[in-house]
């Protein structure tokens, strides 16, 4: 076989190569994605807030993410704790905390109503409702990663 015809025949596979890994990239499933991503930027168009509110809307849902990160771990090693160790006191600051998210997540809908105008109020419990709908939904446990990154 002449160099050019194996050149030209390599040159080929290499494009449909390509082709195909770019066929698949396109058209394989999207990954899933985390609802409540979509829910913050939803939310704002639901409510039909203004570049200043979006700023404070995005500010108060960090700052609530921050507040029950926090409570959750505080949870969890009381939880752990409970179960090396049992005992009732551990269960009552389980309840507390549990307590603690509910206020804080009530808190967390009252300051953003407050960045309202009346225009806007109506939308409100739209929101409210798919934010509680999402957080009051079960979530599939998390799985550790596979030993093979998949």
């Amino acid at each position: 076989m002449k160099k050019e015809t194996f050149y030209k025949i390599s040159i080929a596979i290499l494009i449909v190569l390509n082709l195909l890994q770019l066929g698949a990239m396109l058209f394989r499933p999207k990954p899933h994605q985390d609802p409540k991503a979509n829910l913050k930027n939803h939310a704002a168009e639901l409510m039909q807030l203004n570049n200043e509110q979006k700023k404070g809307f995005f500010a108060l849902v960090d700052k609530h993410k921050e507040q029950i990160k926090d409570l959750q771990q505080k949870q969890n090693n009381l939880t752990d704790d409970y179960f090396h160790q049992p005992k009732d006191s551990i269960l009552t600051l389980v309840s507390t905390i549990e307590s603690e998210k509910i206020k804080v997540t009530e808190q967390h809908f009252m300051d953003i109503e407050r960045i309202l105008n009346d225009n806007q109020k109506p939308y409100f419990e739209k929101f409210k409702n798919k934010a509680l709908q999402q957080i009051l939904q079960p979530h599939p446990p998390k799985r550790p990663p596979h030993p093979d990154g998949n």
